[in-house]
């Protein structure tokens, strides 16, 4: 049994800001979601598994791959809902991050599960900003998305593209997190 808690680590890991939410019975094994600022999970995952592990706490990078659901492991974590776009939007960064995971022996306390977006419910601005027209009724349509952002993405090498942000970067609330 895993239970999902809510770990949000701060760019600013230079000052070591992390806020650590989640205790659990013993003997249960605990998942953390790792939220961090879009461009920095690979080192902020390492950071954060060298000082729980040096504080005596047994912890284990787990790789991302299909079916590991951390976006709805975040949203019942407490971390933020989903929105509108499909994805996890947290009132510091929006949807402008990346999730990560570490099974851990530390001692965590459970954050409150977000199943609704407050910052959508009278918000449309992704919808009207998606190029390519992934709303159906006003619910999002993977394959439409992924089949477009595959045929319009931005290649700057062997092995990087640019996705689709669009919805990303017209959310307010990743818009507020910038200015």
């Amino acid at each position: 049994m895993a239970i999902v808690c809510k770990i949000v680590v701060f760019p600013a890991l230079g000052g070591e800001t992390i806020r650590v939410l989640c205790p659990f019975p013993t003997g249960v094994n605990k998942s953390i979601i790792l939220v961090v600022k879009y461009l920095d999970a690979k080192y902020q995952k390492a950071k954060l598994k060298d000082k729980l592990t040096q504080s005596g706490y047994i912890s284990v990078v787990i790789p991302y791959s299909p079916g590991l659901y951390l976006k709805d492991s975040a949203a019942l974590a407490g971390i933020g809902p989903i929105g509108k776009n499909n994805l996890l939007i947290t009132p510091d960064y929006g949807s402008q991050i990346r999730l990560r995971a570490i099974v851990t022996t530390a001692p965590l306390i459970c954050g409150e599960p977000l199943l609704e977006s407050e910052y959508c419910k009278e918000c449309d601005i992704c919808m009207r900003a998606c190029p390519a027209n992934a709303f159906i009724d006003g619910k999002y349509t993977k394959n439409i998305c992924n089949e477009w952002a595959r045929a319009n993405w931005e290649i700057l090498s062997k092995h990087t593209v640019i996705w689709c942000n669009v919805c990303i970067e017209e959310c307010p609330v990743t818009k507020k997190r910038k200015s």
